[in-house]
C-alpha cells in the first residue's frame, strides 16, 4: 500500500470509528478525494507530455549509458597503459599469465601495489 493509500484508509477509519459531525464526514471525504486527485495528477505529470519530452528522456538515458561505458573504457585503457609502461615486459606478462581468471582484478591490485 502506498503512503497516500494508507493516509486515505486512516482517514476513512477515523470517519467510521470516532464521534464526529456531518461536517467532519464531509471534510474527511473531501480530503480523501483531494489526495486521490493530487496523486493522479502527480502520476500524470511523470509521463512524457509530448514527443519532445519522450525524445529528451531517451537521450538522457542514452547519455547515462554512454557515460557508464566511457568510464569502463577509461578503466580498461588505464590498465593497458599501466602494463605498457612497465620497463620489463616480463613483469607485465607474469601478471597477465598468472591469472587464469580475474585478470582485471589482478592488474588493478598490481597497479595499487606498484603505481
Amino acid at each position: 500500500m502506498t503512503d497516500h493509500q494508507d493516509l486515505v484508509a486512516r482517514l476513512h477509519h477515523f470517519g467510521r470509528h470516532y464521534t464526529h459531525t456531518f461536517d467532519d464526514d464531509h471534510l474527511i471525504s473531501q480530503a480523501c478525494d483531494l489526495i486521490e486527485r493530487l496523486m493522479a495528477e502527480l502520476e500524470e505529470a511523470k509521463k512524457p507530455r509530448n514527443d519532445y519530452q519522450a525524445a529528451a528522456f531517451a537521450m538522457k538515458t542514452e547519455v547515462e549509458r554512454q557515460a557508464a561505458e566511457l568510464e569502463a573504457l577509461r578503466k580498461d585503457a588505464g590498465r593497458y597503459r599501466w602494463l605498457r609502461s612497465k620497463p620489463d615486459g616480463r613483469e607485465a606478462a607474469r601478471i597477465v599469465n598468472d591469472t587464469p581468471h580475474g585478470m582485471d582484478a589482478a592488474i588493478d591490485a598490481a597497479m595499487k601495489e606498484h603505481p
